[in-house]
């Protein structure tokens, strides 16, 4: 596999797509990013589950079913902020190689 240059892995379109959303800031990008990907997958983890109890239990509606959803929603937050603060920091770094310049001060590329 060959080294891929930085140029490559972030095309012009993308860096101005990248400009415009980092205005919005580090925060609101990992929050949107949390909700954005949390909440589904906290819903359809919860059906996907409802569902394979049901067929492997015979049980129309038992005490952990109720409780799934509950549990995937704070879990499932969780991992979305963490997957938007990996995305931020990923683009983040690129961006910067991208431009060299001195914008990206290091709260933002090591956070």
């Amino acid at each position: 596999m060959r080294n891929v240059s930085f140029r490559e892995r972030m095309t012009t379109v993308q860096l101005q797509r990248w400009e415009k959303t980092r205005q919005m800031g580090r925060a609101r990008f990992v929050l949107m990013m949390g909700g954005l990907w949390g909440v589904p997958f906290a819903l359809l983890f919860s059906f996907l589950f409802s569902l394979a109890t049901r067929h492997l239990m015979h049980d129309d509606l038992t005490f952990s079913k109720m409780l799934i959803f509950p549990v995937t929603v704070p879990i499932s937050l969780l991992g979305g902020l963490v997957f938007g603060a990996w995305l931020w920091r990923g683009a983040e770094r690129d961006y910067c190689r991208w431009k060299r310049t001195g914008e990206c001060d290091d709260s933002d590329t090591n956070a």
